[in-house]
């Protein structure tokens, strides 16, 4: 298994995820958002340039099956109260 990392940004490293794919279980890194981004502004970036840099670049890019995930942590009543919002959102970038 060749797990994926994102250079430069071991710090923003979370977890390990699995997803059933066509050939069995696929492992796959997961990635705290707000520190990629964090991280960017870091390295000189405006906080809109990271954000476009990350959502084109880093988190757009698909490498295969083992392709880091990126999450954002909320409290769950926040989600709860609003996931229309958020699936909305989702949908129109996708």
């Amino acid at each position: 298994m060749s797990l994926i990392m994102v250079d430069g940004h071991d710090n923003a490293l979370v977890g390990l995820g699995q997803r059933l794919g066509k050939d069995g279980h696929e492992a796959f890194l997961i990635y705290d958002i707000a520190v990629v981004l964090d991280n960017l502004v870091q390295m000189g970036m405006e906080p809109d340039e990271a954000v476009e840099y990350f959502q084109f670049n880093i988190q757009g890019a698909y490498l295969g099956v083992h392709t880091p995930a990126f999450m954002s942590f909320s409290d769950s009543e926040e989600i709860r109260a609003n996931i229309d919002q958020i699936v909305e959102t989702l949908d129109s970038e996708g």
